[in-house]
């Protein structure tokens, strides 16, 4: 296993000194930190400080381990890491609102392999921050580190239902820099951005979406994405093919009482010129459908009342492509699917889930004909 780096260590015993004075009593309504999923919240009251100048400012913090063991191709491999040490701030001055996300992180995926250190952290030790400012009472204008879009999925293990990101979101950038307008009127939300995609550091790309509520209970959003023009840039988080693909997503949200149900689709379009190095075009065909359940009593968990999700995501990714690539084992027709459950107990501040995933492909961009079975346990603090 890695040796966790010493700035990583440094930050470990800094989040532990600071848990030693908290109050752990159970807790206040959850708080509106960062975009979350509906089985884990950020709940306690946070420390505030007023300044003259600059209005007051919230600190919240996310902390957590992860432990894993996965099985592929006959071969079994264990890994234990810190996933997360976060501090955030924000706070807001007038009509201007900052945030600031700063630490460690993992970002574990479907078929991507998990790093047994948090030093890893690939868009830097600040992944996420931004200044908001509100236009009128409908439009607001972001500048900065911004949550990519389209893609249903957020960068954090502890921002979505499942710990590991899926096979869909493989296709779609996590963490762009650049500007998003963004309109609310009530329930229905239209959001436009200029960013630099996969990371890439070349202001060229584009998107727009819309989020529309039928009624309480039924929400669609609809996205795209992609390139205004080709950009040809390889990095590690900017891989070129994915760069330069065109982006397209059709998200539901329904609610039933204890149940939950998000199917999506994905549609991604690589077209054939110079900078993509492809003879032909490279398409993709996903959906998926995220199930969740809420239990509806209350487990006892370290002397607090906790509540309890299980959610369950289903994934099928087609890709299609004629191209003969040097480093791809490609064929006309290929497919993937995964399926992943994640039962998950808060009680407070703290969190507990368990997950157990299945990935199985037909020679696809990826794996190239191999199946992964992996489990993984992620113990945390939302604060």
């Amino acid at each position: 296993m890695k040796k966790p780096t010493r700035s990583s260590s440094l930050l470990t015993v800094a989040f532990c000194a600071v848990l030693s004075v908290l109050p752990l009593s159970a807790l206040a309504e959850p708080k509106s930190v960062t975009q979350m999923n509906e089985t884990l919240q950020f709940t306690a009251n946070s420390p505030t400080r007023d300044f003259e100048q600059t209005g007051s400012a919230q600190f919240s913090m996310a902390l957590s381990g992860l432990g894993s063991f996965e099985k592929f191709q006959n071969t079994g491999k264990e890994n234990y890491s810190l996933s997360n040490a976060q501090l955030i701030v924000q706070g807001r001055a007038n009509l201007l609102q900052y945030y600031i996300q700063a630490g460690k992180y993992l970002m574990p995926g479907l078929g991507e392999g998990i790093s047994s250190s948090a030093a890893y952290s690939p868009y830097g030790e600040i992944p996420h921050a931004y200044l908001s400012y509100e236009l009128n009472t409908h439009w607001s204008l972001m500048v900065g580190k911004l949550l990519s879009m389209p893609g249903y999925e957020n960068p954090f293990t502890y921002q979505n239902q499942n710990i590991q990101r899926g096979l869909l979101e493989r296709h779609n950038n996590t963490i762009s820099r650049g500007v998003q307008f963004n309109y609310r009127d009530g329930s229905n939300s239209f959001f436009t951005t200029l960013n630099d995609g996969f990371y890439s550091g070349d202001y060229k790309w584009g998107g727009v979406g819309g989020s529309f509520a039928q009624d309480s209970n039924n929400t669609t959003t609809l996205m795209w994405g992609g390139p205004l023009q080709g950009v040809p840039v390889q990095t590690f988080v900017t891989p070129v093919l994915q760069n330069n693909a065109q982006i397209f997503n059709v998200i539901h949200s329904l609610s039933l009482g204890q149940w939950s149900f998000t199917p999506y689709f994905q549609y991604t379009y690589i077209p054939a010129h110079a900078v993509s190095a492809l003879p032909s075009p490279i398409s993709t065909n996903g959906v998926a459908s995220i199930i969740n359940y809420k239990v509806p009593a209350d487990i006892n968990f370290l002397g607090l009342s906790g509540q309890v999700h299980i959610p369950l995501r289903l994934e099928r990714l087609y890709i299609s492509t004629n191209a003969l690539l040097t480093d791809i084992e490609s064929q006309t027709f290929s497919n993937a699917n995964s399926v992943t459950i994640t039962p998950t107990l808060q009680a407070g501040i703290y969190y507990l889930r368990a997950e157990a995933s299945h990935l199985s492909s037909a020679n696809p961009l990826f794996m190239r004909g191999a199946s992964q079975n992996r489990f993984l346990i992620e113990f945390g603090i939302l604060y």
